[in-house]
This record gives C-alpha cells, sequence and structure tokens, in this order.
C-alpha cells in the first residue's frame, strides 16, 4: 500500500529528522476518505492544516483529559 502521507505539505520538511517523521506517520491509521478529500482541498487552495500526526495527539490529549466538549476557533475549511 503506498504512503498516503509521503509527499503530503504539512509533513514538517527538515524540522524533524526524517527517519523519525517516517515512522511516526507509519503508526498512523489510514486516513479517511473524507479527510483526505479536505487534505487535498486545502493544499490546493494552499490553506494551512493540521497533519494527521498533530491531529492524533490532539485526540490522545482530549482523551486523556477526559474532554467533553472541545472549542475550535478559526477552521477555514472545517478540518484541523
Amino acid at each position: 500500500m503506498p504512503d498516503q502521507n509521503a509527499n503530503a505539505y504539512w509533513r514538517m520538511g527538515g524540522i524533524t529528522v526524517q527517519d523519525v517523521e517516517d515512522y511516526i506517520y507509519s503508526l498512523l491509521p489510514p486516513r479517511d476518505e473524507v479527510l483526505a478529500e479536505m487534505e487535498a482541498e486545502a493544499a490546493k487552495n494552499k490553506i494551512p492544516i493540521i497533519g494527521p500526526a498533530v491531529a492524533r495527539v490532539l485526540y490522545q490529549l482530549a482523551i486523556i483529559k477526559g474532554a467533553k466538549r472541545v472549542f475550535e476557533m478559526g477552521s477555514a475549511i472545517g478540518y484541523s
């Protein structure tokens, strides 16, 4: 299966060690089709969004905290 994250524009590109980043992305579940479409739309229109690794960290933090509500401000396309 091809790496869906290999050329994604939200990859860190020099900020992190490539091998570490590759490993992190290899642990993530396959991208949901709707999220993949939203990511493609964001890339096409140069709309900044978080990548799936950051999304997973935020998800884990919400679970750890036991968050019942999440507030997000400034979602340009309804994804972050």
